[in-house]
């Protein structure tokens, strides 16, 4: 395995068994020292085989800026072609990180990415690429060197006065753009994080490209900042979320060269700080002794105290701490007097990141800004529950007493109103669903009423009589219907009640009433109903005195018919169907013994008589009954007209009493009136 110069990065040579010469420098080293090996992945043996791929690869990886896998290429084929001049100068450009870059009007100019404190002029590798180059190169060669040992020159003043201006105690090394998009990448967000973390405690230099160069060093070549920067910084930061990134030419040929300041200075660091990839996924050369996954706050407090304890800086040196961060507690107050809430923030992330991450107070002012408050009293009117918030509970954390204490009886207050809101969204949402409630009552009840139930209408109005306007009056309305129904009764007892009030205020007239119509019901049983009854009962005693003294033997026929005929028309006419029967039978009978002759007209006129004188007597019990009746008739007719006035009396006391309340629609079928038609 080939093993390079740790100073020069020229291959060495083994002398003897354990012990290694570089052949450039003159370096002696032993086994057990460290030396950069092979390239991870570089294949000797399959270079070998084919000399001219191997300058092709070389060539190639000079072009890309992979300047020390380009010059391990180039060694390689030297061992085959070890008189080759463009080689040895490939090796050349390969260790001062040589690129040549066509300036305005066409003219190539070589750039210098990897600055070396000694010469080009010197360096053996161009001294060999002289020794074997024809004349035309020669030339080619000098031309250049004198041109890239200038501006080492030009280069080696601005970096040593950089240096002298300022040495830096850290590098961050990092991706700043995708090659692929051309947007930033997240290994400059966390740089930039990292930066401001360990720029804002006051005692570290550090080297961040993106303020160090381009507001920094705005306008001027950068190689000799970063070299000095390479130089004198003690911990170089490696940020990285992709192993792309970390093997990009510029990010690879910063922390090549840093490891090779790491192998003679022991109180070198490197700390890669990794994201979305593993430490195993780091390039094999990389020291994964300090390597930490990315993980926010957590990270860059642990990555200060590393950074602090390797550059022996102190947690902060020269400056107090405690006036530090007073000040920045009188910042804060300023900030929220003006409601720059922005600023509140941004000042208690300088105690929380730079000082304490435990600072109450300082979580104490981000609480107030976090809900827009300028004055702690006014957390307790808050419509959000800042008492679930992170910024609480670590001031309940952290917090000293009196801080707790403050913040404790603003909470009482706060807890106070939220609970008194709370009662009056349960009264509010209590009378809102029995209002609710108290609007189907009103309803039902309505409906109730219209129904004249208002026993039951009432039972749902007293309910809701608190919560509906309208339940007052419909009460009034039920208490004046349930009068009017227990006056009246059902519908259907109309008319009893009507006589049974009748009853109570004339009571001899009602009797006097109830009395005559028993009577005349009973005169009206055996009453003659029509003068056909009149016409057979005196047809019938025509005939029996035809039959006994008028009417000679021969002609008694005519008597007999005259009875029977009578007798029959007088029964049927008062209504004596039997009597009718009788006189028929009587009738044959006796028009038989007529016939007879004889002593058989004596039974004749015996059977003919009962009939005929019993029609007669009933005929006179009539006339009298008769008589009883029709007086009997005039007394109830003038006794009901009296028992009719009362009632209509009484109907009007209703009517003009309860039509309001009942409607004549109720009312109007009871009317005594229309009752009596």
């Amino acid at each position: 395995m080939l093993k390079l110069c740790q100073n020069c990065q020229d291959i060495l040579v083994e002398e003897k068994p354990g012990y290694w010469v570089c052949p450039s420098c003159g370096s002696v080293f032993a086994e057990t020292q460290n030396a950069l090996p092979t390239p991870p992945g570089f294949d000797e043996n399959a270079a070998a085989k084919d000399s001219t791929a191997m300058l092709d690869m070389a060539d190639q990886s000079l072009a890309r800026g992979d300047y020390d896998e380009a010059f391990y290429a180039y060694q390689v084929y030297l061992e085959k072609h070890p008189s080759s001049a463009e080689a040895y100068w490939g090796k050349v450009l390969s260790h001062f990180g040589i690129r040549y870059e066509t300036e305005v009007g066409g003219l190539r100019r070589p750039t210098l990415n990897r600055m070396d404190s000694r010469s080009i002029l010197q360096n053996a590798d161009y001294l060999k690429a002289l020794e074997y180059a024809d004349e035309k190169q020669r030339a080619a060669y000098e031309k250049d060197a004198a041109y890239i040992a200038e501006v080492q020159s030009r280069y080696a003043k601005m970096a040593n006065a950089a240096a002298m201006e300022k040495s830096y105690d850290v590098f961050i090394s990092y991706k700043a753009q995708d090659d692929a998009t051309g947007q930033a990448t997240e290994d400059s967000r966390i740089a930039s994080e990292i930066y401001e973390r360990l720029s804002s405690l006051g005692n570290l230099n550090v080297f961040y490209a993106r303020v160090t160069l381009n507001e920094e060093r705005a306008g001027l070549a950068y190689e000799p900042f970063i070299y000095a920067a390479l130089n004198t910084a003690k911990v170089m930061i490696l940020v990285g979320t992709k192993q792309e990134y970390l093997n990009s030419t510029w990010v690879k040929n910063e922390w090549k060269r840093y490891l090779q300041r790491m192998q003679n200075d022991t109180s070198r660091h490197i700390i890669p700080v990794l994201k979305e990839m593993s430490v195993s996924d780091l390039p094999a050369d990389i020291p994964v002794g300090d390597a930490r996954i990315y993980e926010g706050r957590k990270t860059l407090l642990e990555l200060t105290d590393g950074v602090l304890n390797y550059t022996k800086k102190g947690a902060v040196a020269d400056v107090d701490e405690k006036k530090a961060v007073q000040l920045i507690v009188e910042n804060m107050k300023q900030a929220l007097a003006r409601k720059d809430f922005k600023a509140v923030n941004s000042e208690s992330e300088k105690i929380l990141m730079n000082y304490d991450a435990h600072n109450g107070e300082a979580f104490y002012y981000r609480l107030l800004a976090e809900y827009g408050v300028d004055k702690p009293v006014k957390l307790k009117d808050l419509k959000q529950d800042w008492t679930q918030s992170n910024n609480y509970k670590r001031v309940m954390a952290y917090g000293d007493n009196a801080l707790k204490t403050r913040i404790e009886s603003i909470k009482k207050l706060y807890d106070a109103r939220v609970e008194q809101e709370k009662q009056e969204l349960y009264i509010e949402a209590e009378n809102a669903r029995r209002a609710e409630e108290a609007e189907k009552n009103i309803e039902k009840a309505r409906e109730l009423i219209g129904q004249y139930q208002y026993g039951r209408a009432l039972d749902l109005l007293i309910r809701s009589a608190a919560y509906h306007e309208d339940a007052k009056g419909l009460i009034d309305l039920c208490n004046t219907g349930l009068e009017a129904m227990n006056r009246i009764g059902r519908r259907d007892d109309f008319e009893g009640y009507y006589f049974g009030a009748l009853e109570q205020k004339n009571n001899s007239l009602y009797r006097q009433y109830k009395t005559v119509t028993s009577a005349n019901e009973s005169l009206k049983k055996p009453g003659i109903d029509s003068s056909s009854a009149w016409i057979g009962t005196i047809m019938a005693g025509l005939g029996l005195a035809a039959f006994m003294f008028l009417i000679p033997g021969g002609k008694r026929y005519t008597g007999v018919m005259l009875v029977t005929l009578g007798s029959i028309i007088a029964s049927i006419g008062m209504g004596r169907i039997i009597p009718a029967g009788v006189a028929l039978v009587t009738g044959v009978l006796g028009m038989g013994f007529v016939w007879a002759g004889g002593k058989s007209l004596d039974t004749a006129l015996i059977i003919c008589f009962f009939p005929a004188a019993y029609l007669l007597i009933l005929g006179v019990v009539n006339v009298i009954r008769n008589k009883n009746y029709v007086k009997k008739t005039a007394e109830e007719s003038a006794l009901y007209s009296q028992v009719h006035d009362f009632i209509q009396e009484e109907w009007n006391d209703l009517r003009n009493t309860y039509a309001d309340v009942l409607g004549e629609g109720f009312l109007e079928p009871l009317n005594p009136q229309k009752r009596k038609q």
